[in-house]
């Protein structure tokens, strides 16, 4: 749940960034969302609490931001429709303001 708590704060910081500056931060690793310090945040997390470097994918008009979850794989990739997962190895996504994936109730 602390994977999911980061990506939230995370997420909200770059939506604000996108109000000041008309769009979102561009890049194709977390590395892009250093543009967020020190206005937005003092540090970029970096790192899910699987010790796994979060990814993001960030354009103009359109950003994803997620982690590979347990497992560790590195695809942002949805699991059916999305929604909520029982699964902690699914990845965890979140874009555009709102989760697209995430873990919920009892973890199997």
């Amino acid at each position: 749940m602390r994977t999911v708590a980061d990506l939230r704060l995370l997420g909200g910081r770059i939506e604000a960034y996108s109000v000041d500056c008309g769009r979102y931060p561009t890049g194709s690793d977390i590395t892009a969302l250093d543009v967020l310090i020190p206005e937005y945040l003092d540090n970029v997390t970096k790192f899910d609490a699987w010790e796994h470097e979060l990814i993001y994918i960030g354009v103009p008009m359109h950003y994803s931001l997620g982690s590979a979850g347990k497992d560790g794989g590195n695809s942002l990739q949805v699991i059916g429709d999305g929604g909520p997962t029982k699964n902690f190895d699914d990845d965890i996504i979140f874009s555009m303001g709102s989760f697209v994936q995430w873990p919920e109730g009892t973890q199997e």
